[in-house]
């Protein structure tokens, strides 16, 4: 951020991005105007978190039959989200095979060495404004571990964006976009 001449800005991260806030603006808060977390926590282990990986893991194939196979996939991490959202994330995520098939731009071998440490100690130490939001719907971001990490830093406005799970910005833009453009004004 120094070498780009960035100064101060105002930071937003979502899932493993939401984590990366945490140290980023607890290490450098000359740098963060304010944070926003999105639906993520602090904690080492997270059974939701566990089962996703568990399922990239193990479970879920590289290749699809189709598009619209990727797409149903997708459907199940974020059921609100709107079919056209679906689509292009889809198309941006996969590459086209022969015959019609899609894969994963992903290479699986980078799942097996994500690293999920304690980020408390970050959590409580951010000392820029921080928005935290949980999607309504979200079993990774549970309401009781939520108000754990508000209790662990006081001040910390926090909103649920109703009808989203983890992916809540996908499946209800409107009000993630309402209330993102509200805290980031206060700082304007």
């Amino acid at each position: 951020m120094d070498k780009l001449n960035l100064g101060r800005f105002n930071i937003v991260g979502h899932s493993n991005g939401g984590r990366v806030v945490f140290y980023y603006a607890a290490e450098h808060p000359e740098h963060v105007t304010r944070a926003v977390i999105v639906d993520i926590d602090p904690d080492p282990a997270n059974p939701e978190t566990s089962r996703m990986f568990n399922t990239w893991y193990y479970k879920e194939p590289d290749e699809w039959d189709s598009l619209q196979v990727v797409v149903d996939r997708l459907r199940e991490r974020a059921p609100n989200a709107p079919e056209d959202v679906l689509r292009h994330q889809a198309i941006a995520m996969t590459k086209e095979l022969p015959g019609g098939r899609r894969a994963w731009k992903r290479d699986r071998k980078l799942l097996f060495g994500f690293q999920r440490p304690d980020a408390w100690d970050k959590w409580r130490s951010i000392k820029p404004p921080v928005l935290l939001i949980r999607g309504g719907n979200s079993n990774l971001l549970s309401q009781p571990l939520a108000d754990k990490m508000l209790a662990a830093r006081p001040g910390t406005r926090f909103t649920v964006v109703p009808g989203g799970s983890h992916w809540c910005y996908d499946e209800n833009l409107p009000a993630f976009v309402q209330t993102l453009k509200g805290f980031l004004k206060e700082a304007a």
